[in-house]
């Protein structure tokens, strides 16, 4: 019950790849909410990350555990994340992608 998730810190990563043909089910990242501690640029990226899921079925976002990125998620979560459900990553490998 093990998977791997690449975060793509860099553009070349084979990590994702080498881990699917070790046979070991993966995902990458799609969207990094926390390049930056600006609050804005965390709602940018996660508005990001709800228009990648609504338009691809799914997206993966990742961040820090940061006290902007937990005020974010917080405050977006109260609310609606316009009819996107959070998941864990491991929901993701249920689906095709």
């Amino acid at each position: 019950n093990v998977f791997f998730l690449d975060s793509r810190t860099t553009p070349e990563s084979v990590a994702e790849e080498a881990a699917r043909h070790a046979g070991v089910p993966a995902l990458r990242r799609d969207v990094f909410l926390d390049v930056t501690d600006d609050p804005a640029a965390v709602r940018l990226a996660l508005r990001q990350a709800i228009g990648l899921a609504r338009e691809h079925g799914q997206a993966v976002a990742i961040g820090h555990v940061h006290p902007v990125t937990l005020e974010v998620l917080s405050t977006a979560l109260a609310h609606d994340l316009d009819g996107v459900e959070l998941v864990p990553p491991s929901r993701l490998l249920q689906k095709s992608r």
